[in-house]
Parts: C-alpha cells; structure tokens; sequence
C-alpha cells in the first residue's frame, strides 16, 4: 500500500486562469457578458423609440381629433348663421352647446 502511494505525486491546485482551458473559458464569459450587455441596451435603446413613436402618435390623434372638432364647431355656426337661426354677435357672446355629445364647447 505504502508503494502505491508513493507514486502518486501531489500537485498544488492550479487555478483555472492560469491553463488554457481556464483562459478559454474565462474569455468565453467575458464575451457572454459583453453580448448580454449589448443585447440589454438595443432593448432599452428599441423601448425608447417604441416609446417616442407611441408619444407622437398620440399627440397627433389628439391634434387630429381637435381639427376635426374645431371644422365640425365652424360648419355648425355657419350653418346657423345661413338659415338665420342665431346672430353672429350670439355666436360670439353665448357659448354653443350642441345635441352631439363629443362637442359642447365654445368657440369662435
């Protein structure tokens, strides 16, 4: 038994840096890191101009929406003031209220 052992030689542990497989596998998660890192920001970087487009899509609905309001309140006033229903100095002074619920507003 004694003979056995002693062929045995005892290696101080080697720190994986320091062979080639180590290096290798060192440089492999650096690379892992590196790509998570750039796959992180093309993620951020996309969210924000998804972001961007969905806050100028908005804004321009709304603009839009408030056009369209502001044609059908002036389509309605002159409409008024051909068939003689209301004076122009009505129109001015006293706010327009009409039946369509999505406009009740002064204007003009």
């Amino acid at each position: 038994m004694s003979k056995v052992k002693s062929n045995f030689i005892k290696v101080d542990h080697i720190p994986c840096e320091e062979n080639a497989s180590g290096r290798r596998e060192k440089k492999r998660r650096e690379e892992k890191k590196k790509e998570k890192k750039k796959k992180k920001k093309r993620r951020e970087r996309e969210e924000e101009e998804e972001e961007k487009k969905k806050k100028k899509r908005r804004e321009e609905k709304k603009k839009r929406r408030e056009e369209e309001e502001e044609k059908y309140v002036v389509r309605v006033g002159l409409f008024l003031l051909k068939t003689r229903k209301c004076s122009s100095s009505h129109l001015v002074k006293k706010p327009l209220v009409f039946h369509d619920p999505r406009i009740s507003s002064s204007f003009l």
